[in-house]
């Protein structure tokens, strides 16, 4: 696109560019808002599933990427403790303004994890394989896959983690992709800056108009349109 995208401004301006380039309406910013942070996310979504397979999409969503170790690194949080015996909640506390700080007790929204290690206090961490549901059944004949005190596994219940095996380890460090921060814009008022480089900001601009565009050529969004401003002629 040329330009270089750092704010919420930046990127508005940008998509805006970017659509008069085909079609001459212009999308306010009430409407642009929730609009570019659903891109945002599909953006986000769509690194996931290869996160591991190439540096670009680790380097994308490194700002995303949420610790629970107790470490003074960034994005670090204290471990998770218990609720239950071996039951861990998983982090679904949303902060808007992204004010995230370690040691909070405020864990930013878990959106995708990456790994799991438990651990009891002040002990050493231990790595915990995910038990799929298919596999259980096989896993519990073969004695090379049953769980036992230095053989853990966990699986995901809802909004919880269940450790399975290991010897009463009661803190989790999970590792895992959260929520990204709301992108806000609006003329003369305090506005909520992206928290990705320009290059990244400006793929995320680049799917925003490929997807406005698509969804205007859509007959039924053509439809909805002509019945709106015809709503609006008859107020």
């Amino acid at each position: 696109m040329g330009l270089i995208i750092l704010s919420s401004e930046d990127m508005y301006r940008a998509f805006l560019r970017g659509i008069r380039k085909q079609n001459t309406s212009v999308v306010k910013p009430a409407y642009w808002n929730p609009f570019i942070n659903e891109v945002t996310l599909k953006w986000v979504k769509g690194k996931l599933p290869a996160i591991e397979f190439t540096q670009k999409r680790i380097d994308d969503l490194a700002i995303l990427r949420v610790v629970t170790d107790g470490t003074e690194l960034g994005q670090a949080y204290e471990p998770i403790d218990e609720s239950d015996l071996g039951i861990f909640e998983i982090p679904t506390q949303y902060t808007q303004t992204n004010q995230f700080y370690p040691f909070s007790v405020d864990y930013p929204l878990y959106l995708h994890g990456l790994n799991v290690m438990f651990r009891r206090r002040d002990d050493v961490w231990r790595e915990a394989r995910i038990r799929k549901s298919d596999k259980t059944p096989m896993m519990s004949k073969n004695p090379y896959r049953v769980p036992t005190t230095s053989r853990i596994y966990f699986e995901r219940i809802k909004n919880q983690i269940r450790r399975i095996g290991g010897d009463q380890e009661d803190e989790l460090r999970l590792e895992y992709i959260r929520y990204p921060k709301l992108i806000q814009y609006a003329t003369g008022t305090a506005n909520s800056d992206p928290e990705f480089t320009p290059s990244q900001n400006t793929e995320i601009v680049d799917l925003a108009i490929r997807t406005y565009l698509e969804v205007i050529m859509d007959p039924r969004y053509k439809s909805f349109l002509q019945e709106e401003m015809i709503r609006s002629q008859n107020n």
